[in-house]
Order: structure tokens, then C-alpha cells, then sequence
């Protein structure tokens, strides 16, 4: 089941949110990544709440869960398995200037 988006907010919930979380308004301000003023202004109602700021707090808030949108691919199987006591490390081979010299 997929959450679906809850809607922008009326002032009343933003505070109402904001106290079920016990966040300072400063608090709150801050987990959204807004200012003080700002959410003082989504909170008194002369500014509207974004939906996606909204629904960031009341993600971060643990008040707003969400399923998965996308679902780790099962990885599929190859024919070239080796098994580990099989392998050897890469072995770099000897240049010509990292030769010793046999003069």
C-alpha cells in the first residue's frame, strides 16, 4: 500500500503537529531547514505551508510513515561463480626498470 500525500495544512495543524511532537517553534524551524520567522509565519497563517515541507516535518516527526517506492532488484545469478580458495590476488609483473640489474 502505497501512503498517499497528506494535505497542505491549516494553521491549527502545523501547531497542533508541532506541539505533538514537543518542539519549540525554533525546534521545528530548524528540522525543516526553514528560520524562526518563517514558521512563526505557517503558524499565525500569513504565509501557506508548502506540501513538501509539511510532509518533511511530519516525516521527521515519526507522524507521517511512507512505504517503499522502490524495491531492491533480487540480484540475478551468473555460471561464473568461483570459490574463494580458488582465487589468487592479482600478482603486477616485474618491468624492466623494476628488474634487478645482473651486471
Amino acid at each position: 500500500m502505497i501512503a498517499t500525500r497528506p494535505p497542505s495544512p491549516d494553521m491549527a495543524a502545523i501547531k497542533q503537529a508541532r506541539n505533538l511532537a514537543g518542539l519549540s517553534q525554533s525546534s521545528a524551524a530548524s528540522a525543516v531547514y526553514v528560520s524562526k520567522r518563517a514558521w512563526q509565519t505557517y503558524e499565525d497563517g500569513t504565509v501557506a505551508m508548502k506540501a513538501g515541507l509539511w510532509e518533511l516535518f511530519l516525516f521527521k516527526t515519526g507522524q507521517l510513515f511512507l512505504a517503499p517506492l522502490v524495491f531492491k532488484a533480487t540480484k540475478k545469478t551468473t555460471r561464473h561463480t568461483g570459490k574463494p580458495e580458488n582465487l589468487t590476488p592479482y600478482q603486477a609483473k616485474a618491468t624492466k626498470e623494476s628488474r634487478p640489474c645482473s651486471h
